[in-house]
């Protein structure tokens, strides 16, 4: 069992203006500062994966990869009554690279340039299921993501998603599908496309982009982001996030009997 209480499952979320709901209840976004907020973020994530069938069970109930783990990373959470309901990740190339290379590893070189930045927006969970609704708590996630990508120099934002929201991204985002749809083996072989975003003719083109065009409205300063929850590797070692890692990295399937004490 894991150790989140998570609320009913429904189809309708508050506004993302909070206060500004129409009724609904209200949620709040945090980024994590500590490596337990983090960690919060991940085993929520690991519940909605193990309800779709893209994970199997691990005794840690938690759910992320090496490439998230770093300054170089964003965790982004929404509450609603103090219970995670959404997260999302934005990480920046570092040195393991994106999660996403793992399956188009070869178009990613072509944005790999001199003067260039990617950052990969993923990890995305939400409880609630309504990813393609407006007023879900992931459009205001995605808004700090995109803001940590322009804090960071990022010129180029990358994600990897199912095939059927590939229109709803490139209408609210100005993504754009690139290669062709593969199997990812991170989420059991579940189908996914490439989609890429170019900062600077999304910010140019924001009046056109309905999400961008709120997030140019409603800015997050950079220093919003400087006391983000960095993974000190001291902290890393002995912590769940820690240990389900290494447990991955020694190949063991979801079935190990590894204590998560």
């Amino acid at each position: 069992m894991s150790t989140l209480e998570l609320p009913p499952l429904q189809t309708q979320h508050a506004a993302v203006r909070q206060g500004d709901n129409g009724g609904e209840e209200p949620f709040e976004v945090q980024m994590a500062r500590t490596l337990e907020e983090a960690t919060e973020a991940w085993q929520l994530l690991y519940m909605v994966y193990r309800r779709a069938g893209y994970i199997d069970e691990n005794p840690f109930e938690i759910h992320t990869v090496p490439q998230a783990i770093g300054p170089h990373a964003l965790v982004v959470m929404a509450r609603q009554d103090g219970v995670p309901i959404s997260t999302i990740s934005a990480i920046g190339d570092g040195p393991l690279g994106l999660p996403l290379d793992t399956v188009y590893a070869e178009e990613l070189l072509q944005w790999r340039k001199p003067g260039r930045y990617l950052l990969e927006i993923g990890l995305l969970g939400d409880w609630r299921d309504s990813t393609e609704n407006a007023s879900s708590p992931v459009f205001e996630l995605m808004r700090w993501a995109f803001h940590f990508g322009l804090a960071q120099g990022v010129t180029d934002y990358l994600c990897g998603i199912p095939p059927r929201r590939a229109r709803l991204y490139t209408r609210l985002f100005g993504f754009q599908a690139v290669g062709e749809l593969r199997s990812y083996s991170t989420v059991k072989d579940a189908p996914v496309v490439l989609m890429h975003a170019d900062t600077e003719w999304s910010v140019k083109n924001c009046a056109i982009l309905r999400a961008i065009n709120y997030f140019m409205k409603n800015p997050l300063p950079p220093s919003t982001f400087e006391d983000r929850c960095r993974f000190d590797p001291t902290e890393m070692a002995d912590s769940p996030i820690g240990r389900f890692l290494a447990m991955k990295s020694l190949g063991q399937d979801g079935s190990a009997r590894a204590s998560a004490a």
